[in-house]
């Protein structure tokens, strides 16, 4: 099942289609939420990157507080045929999972395993550092 969605795979597991090998978020925090720009770039659109954190810290709250039924119909419309019950499903389960942060913050721990599937995946070719790569805002 790789590549597929949480929802589309608790589609074919529930079909019998499938089955989970590996849950992703038992390998620890990653960070799936960053933002990509040169020193300069954010020097330059400082007011921009400083909302835009803001509206991530807003939607983190926001999910903090509401419950995988309510992600799951709001959503729905990009998951035109996965079933409500499914969809709520596999929310519940990144939720219990803690798959979603709960800040903004960029962890040590996380940036270097994004940094990590970056190098091996072939997308950068060294090793960056967490201090030359992250501004805490």
């Amino acid at each position: 099942m790789a590549r597929e969605t949480t929802a589309r795979a608790s589609s074919s597991w529930r079909a019998g289609a499938g089955q989970i090998l590996y849950a992703a978020s038992e390998r620890g925090p990653t960070v799936y939420t960053g933002f990509i720009a040169t020193r300069e770039r954010i020097a330059r659109d400082r007011a921009a990157f400083a909302a835009i954190t803001r509206a991530v810290k807003s939607m983190q709250a926001w999910l903090g507080t509401h419950g995988p039924g309510e992600l799951a119909a709001l959503t729905a419309p990009y998951y035109p045929d996965v079933p409500p019950d499914i969809l709520a499903g596999a929310l519940r389960r990144y939720g219990e999972a803690g798959i979603w942060a709960g800040s903004p913050a960029m962890s040590r721990e996380g940036f270097g395993r994004l940094a990590e599937s970056l190098v091996s995946g072939g997308f950068l070719r060294r090793m960056p550092s967490y201090e030359d790569c992250v501004e805490e805002v």
